[in-house]
């Protein structure tokens, strides 16, 4: 996905918690320096928080990252956590299946 700007925000950090996605935007020339948004489907922002400090805003992305895991996690909407040693499978992204020596190729 390439650069994307929301009302002059270049959005510099984007993170997904399963369907919604949260992002941090920033526009040096603007009224407010950052602003973070929830998006759905990558172009429909909504719900913006506007400071004009980098950690606070970063501080606010996470916060919202971390309420909407929460929340999910309440009312049963996310898997549950990995067991230790799990930890290492990439988030958001189709597991590669191995081949069996007796499957054919394909």
């Amino acid at each position: 996905m390439g650069e994307r700007t929301n009302q002059g925000y270049k959005i510099i950090e984007s993170i997904f918690v399963g369907k919604t996605e949260f992002v941090l935007g920033e526009n040096p020339n603007g009224g407010s320096k950052y602003v973070t948004w929830k998006c759905k489907n990558g172009d429909d922002y909504y719900w913006g928080k506007y400071m004009d400090d980098f950690y606070a805003a970063k501080l606010d992305l996470y916060s919202r990252v971390s309420d909407e895991i929460s929340y999910l996690q309440s009312i049963d909407a996310l898997p549950p956590v990995p067991a230790q040693g799990d930890t290492e499978k990439p988030l958001n992204k189709p597991m590669i299946k191995k081949k069996h020596r007796h499957e054919p190729e394909r």
